[in-house]
């Protein structure tokens, strides 16, 4: 059965993506601080033995694929996971966790419903991915350096229009996949896509954000099997009918419009490697230096002509926790807050989140929040 083999394809890939980011889920292993949906909520053990759960369900879920017990349990630990630290709710645990659950909602005999739905989740997120990239900061910086093992990083830095277009081409190829006349070469686009991202963050490329190699061939292997399901129509009339044909649609086609708008969550809405992403750095006085976790040493710098050093937060995370911290400001917040309470001098610390403007071609700003403006109470020395 089709189902069945996504599924299986969506266990193995995600085995392996945890594995890669072993630190973002096991608290023993991480000194990067977590941001919880619930203020001081931690699992503690609990957390180590939700992901072996998962681990253990995923693995038995390759030898059976349609047990919904397994999803179950690998989706409830996945989210109770996630309450903990929303840096766990990267883009692969999102859309694998929906896909999985197309074949709890819909019976065996009724396959037809999961793949339609599983459709409507990759074609919205290639979409929806693709309009998130069609900014000059992509045109500028992103796809440039995605691109620099073609030889061609400063014709493309000049000529964002490229960088724009192929983001344009992206959006077109996800809404290709929702027509069974424009199916197939729409999946070879999207499959060429793949192709040419894992050549550029692979081994003989920048060899980096390790996390997504999984990923991207577990998509690619989808596209491959669902392309010539020529006979699936996403717009039947039957389907909007169906309270969780609704719910997929509302939570992968209809909530993703409102992150171009900065209303939306941008992991949730195709915005990874956007590149208008925010990115944080946490400033604090050069006494503090030893108080930082020492995860942090690599990304800690100096500025020349005072006594403020910083560390890039979302490097940091990156190398740490082997996937990007979750790129909402309000994460941000949380984490530069742990990290004021770290520190000796904790008035002469703080956040700067840089913060860039999607529809005002280069416009960006500064944000700054002191310590004392992130809940933490400044005490400490002068």
């Amino acid at each position: 059965m089709t189902v069945g083999l996504i599924n299986r394809l969506i266990s193995i890939s995600l085995i392996m993506e945890m594995l890669i980011s072993k630190p973002v889920w096991l608290d023993s292993l991480r000194e990067f601080p977590t941001a919880p949906v619930i203020e001081n909520l931690e699992w503690g053990v609990i957390g180590e033995l939700l992901l072996v759960c998962i681990l253990i369900a995923s693995l038995i879920l390759i030898i059976r694929p349609l047990n919904r017990y397994l999803i179950i349990v690998i989706v409830m630990s996945l989210f109770l996971l996630v309450l903990e630290d929303q840096n766990r709710l990267q883009p692969w645990v999102f859309l694998n966790s929906l896909i999985l659950l197309c074949s709890v909602i819909y019976s065996d005999q009724k396959e037809r419903y999961a793949i339609t739905t599983i459709l409507l989740i990759l074609s919205a997120s290639y979409f929806w991915g693709g309009l998130q990239k069609a900014n000059f900061f992509f045109g500028t910086e992103m796809f440039p350096w995605l691109a620099e093992f073609t030889g061609q990083q400063a014709f493309l830095r000049e000529h964002p229009i490229v960088g724009v277009l192929v983001a344009g081409i992206e959006a077109l190829a996800g809404l290709g996949l929702m027509f069974g006349f424009s199916r197939k070469i729409a999946a070879i686009i999207l499959l060429l896509m793949h192709v040419f991202i894992l050549t550029a963050l692979g081994p003989f490329g920048h060899n980096w954000n390790h996390v997504v190699w999984p990923w991207n061939i577990c998509f690619a292997l989808l596209l491959f099997v669902l392309s010539n399901k020529k006979d699936i129509k996403l717009w039947e009339r039957t389907l909007f009918r169906k309270k969780y044909y609704i719910f997929f649609f509302v939570a992968v086609a209809a909530l993703p419009s409102l992150g171009v708008l900065g209303k939306w969550d941008h992991f949730l809405s195709g915005g990874y490697y956007s590149a208008v992403i925010p990115e944080a750095i946490f400033y604090y006085h050069e006494k503090d230096r030893s108080n930082l976790p020492e995860s942090s040493t690599d990304f800690q710098y100096f500025t020349k002509g005072t006594r403020e050093e910083f560390v890039l937060i979302d490097q940091w995370a990156l190398n740490h926790l082997g996937v990007p911290s979750y790129p909402e400001i309000r994460v941000k917040k949380q984490i530069g807050k742990k990290l004021c309470s770290c520190l000796d001098y904790p008035k002469k610390a703080g956040l700067r989140i840089h913060y860039k403007y999607r529809f005002t071609q280069g416009r960006f700003e500064t944000l700054e929040f002191p310590c004392s403006s992130l809940g933490f109470i400044t005490g400490g020395l002068e």
